[in-house]
């Protein structure tokens, strides 16, 4: 109990004591001389992009934690076309096992050419376009800004606007294996759209 206080609060101290973030998701570490930290796995990203052991280390390197658990992969790693699999946690995917939960064909294709990042693909019954954007670790602005006006189903027509208002309002992307999320705030809580690799 005591050594878990003492953890406690020696990551707490680092972690106020981080490199400072300013308003264009800058890092700027500055690592401390004389720090010590227990050696407990408990994964941190910091703002960097680089995954430490714990928040203590972090702070050692004079790094700002951005999130708990480890970075997400390299961003450079996203483009390429993924079929849309559904939500996490409204329609139970499991990652470790994952299945389509849903009947329409919906895909996107993560493309870079030369300074653009396009995205295009489809949503249901129409065809879109758009682009993307990486911010600090595992952040993404991604806009859809065409579509093709074909005519649908009330329920594909349904599954396809809230497929492109969750695309639109994506903040953050995680890879796994061969899936890549991407978080959204639904309500004051995160839930993920689920893609797989093609």
């Amino acid at each position: 109990m005591r050594s878990s206080v003492i953890v406690l609060f020696s990551s707490l101290f680092m972690m106020s004591f981080g490199c400072e973030k300013n308003g264009t998701d800058d890092c700027n570490p500055t690592p401390k001389a004389d720090c010590a930290c227990f050696e407990i796995y408990q994964p941190v990203c910091g703002c960097d992009g680089v995954t430490y052991g714990n928040s203590c280390h972090a702070g050692c390197a004079g790094v700002a934690v951005v999130s708990e658990g480890v970075c997400p992969k390299d961003a450079r790693q996203i483009p390429g076309e993924y079929n849309f699999l559904g939500y996490k946690k409204s329609d139970g995917i499991d990652l470790d096992n994952p299945k389509a939960k849903h009947s329409f064909p919906a895909y996107i294709s993560f493309l870079e050419e030369e300074d653009q990042k396009k995205i295009d693909g489809r949503s249901g019954i129409n065809f879109f376009n758009g682009s993307f954007s990486i911010g600090g670790p595992g952040k993404i602005d991604l806009s859809i800004y065409g579509t093709t006006k074909i005519a649908g189903s009330y329920e594909a027509t349904a599954f396809e606007q809230n497929f492109w208002n969750n695309v639109n309002k994506a903040t953050a992307f995680n890879i796994k294996d061969d899936l890549l999320l991407l978080e959204f705030d639904d309500d004051g809580k995160t839930e993920s759209m689920v893609f797989q690799r093609k």
